[in-house]
């Protein structure tokens, strides 16, 4: 079992040890582990992974049918003493997917978004890849645009998740949604990655604004990462190169006339330049990441660089 938890950094060496995992019948201790994800460590929050070592759990356990709707953290000290919280934290397990998928996409949280001509232009090019699903993480959208994403939910190619939002009280030295790092973007792609860990080949980690394409020597993206895992077995994760590039807006006066076919043949701009990679992972070889790289890798697991002409 995983628990996601932002936490001060000035708190980082006081939680790697003294946090315990606790199974609140016979106050049995479980074997457990707390890790800091590395990020660029600018931000008053970090994110921690603790990982409570369940042994001799089948795979496709129900969480809710076998009735584990609660588990206790606790604190102890260098006496092996516990200390209990001030208020009694419930913690309900979200259940992970166990249908097989090839690949996954998690996009990082929208806010403000209006780009239906995007949206369409991504979903259907993925649809045409072979991806299994994509989950996007809503923070706010315009309602037009936000029905359009449901009505692709209920095609069973996207599904919606939403946004996060941190408390802000009057008292509080800062707030924390202003001091995570790219507004709680690392902790939403976490939650996407361990919902989907256990059931899929590939996960990839993207903006809706990175679109994500084979090379005319694959079929489909899938097929691509396959090919490219049987040549590298000690990948973690794959770095794929990411060129530049934007939409020829079209001139139209209303959106029935908007030609999808026409934007992705003739409506892309690449330019020669060249941006920073983004991840696509092999879920099983990673614990944990940031947005560019990753740290929390499993031993002699290594990222592999994809260029644009593999």
């Amino acid at each position: 079992m995983v628990i996601l938890f932002m936490a001060e950094k000035s708190t980082t060496n006081a939680l790697m040890e003294p946090l315990k995992c606790v199974v609140p019948k016979n106050a049995m201790e479980i074997e457990s582990k707390t890790e800091i994800i590395g990020s660029m460590g600018i931000c008053a929050l970090d994110l921690f992974l603790f990982t409570c070592i369940m042994e001799n759990v089948e795979p496709n356990y129900d969480i809710q049918q076998n009735n584990m709707k609660m588990i206790n953290v606790v604190f102890k000290n260098n006496n092996n003493n516990t200390f209990s919280m001030k208020r009694p934290l419930n913690l309900t397990p979200m259940q992970p997917s166990y249908k097989p998928r090839a690949l996954v996409l998690c996009i990082s949280r929208i806010f403000l978004f209006e780009k239906w001509q995007l949206l369409i232009a991504c979903i259907e090019a993925y649809r045409s890849f072979k991806v299994d699903l994509v989950v996007a993480y809503i923070q706010s959208a315009i309602l037009s645009v936000f029905e359009l994403m449901r009505a692709y939910e209920k095609d069973g190619i996207l599904k919606i998740r939403p946004g996060i939002r941190f408390p802000h009280h009057r008292g509080m030295k800062w707030d924390p949604n202003a001091e995570t790092e790219f507004n709680g973007q690392i902790l939403l792609a976490h939650e996407c990655f361990y919902e989907h860990r256990e059931s899929a080949q590939f996960i990839g980690l993207l903006d809706l604004d990175d679109l994500l394409v084979p090379s005319k020597n694959f079929p489909d993206l899938s097929a691509a990462f396959s090919a490219a895992f049987q040549l590298h077995p000690d990948t973690a994760y794959f770095l794929v190169n990411k060129i530049d590039a934007s939409f020829v807006e079209q001139n139209v006066s209303s959106p029935t006339e908007f030609n999808l076919r026409k934007l992705l043949t003739d409506g892309i701009r690449a330019a020669e330049t060249y941006n920073a990679e983004k991840l696509v992972v092999r879920p099983k070889a990673v614990r944990g990441f940031w947005v560019h790289n990753a740290h929390n890798l499993e031993p002699n697991k290594r990222a592999v660089r994809l260029l644009t002409n593999y």
